[in-house]
C-alpha cells in the first residue's frame, strides 16, 4: 500500500525534530476533508518556530499554495 503524502510529511518533519499535529479532519456530515484555515494539514513546532504544512501529491501541487497573506507566517507545501 502506498504511503500518503500526509504520512510522508509527518515522517520527514519528525525526523528533523519537529513536533507535529495533524489538523486535517474528515467532516462526516459534509462528507469532505477539512484543513485548518482551509490549507494547513499539519501544524509543526520546533523551538520558537510554528509552521503550517500542506501535504499533497505531485499531481496536485500546482493547485496548491499558501492562502496566507500574513508576511510573518510560514507555510510549506511538500510535493510527493
Amino acid at each position: 500500500m502506498k504511503t500518503s503524502p500526509l504520512q510522508r510529511s509527518l515522517k520527514k518533519l519528525r525526523a528533523e525534530g519537529w513536533m507535529c499535529a495533524i489538523t486535517e479532519r474528515w467532516n462526516q456530515w459534509a462528507k469532505v476533508r477539512q484543513d485548518l484555515f482551509g490549507f494547513i494539514d499539519i501544524l509543526a513546532v520546533k523551538g520558537e518556530i510554528t509552521m503550517g504544512v500542506q501535504a499533497t501529491s505531485g499531481d496536485h501541487v500546482s493547485g496548491r499554495g499558501t492562502n496566507s497573506s500574513r508576511p510573518a507566517s510560514r507555510a510549506m507545501t511538500y510535493r510527493w
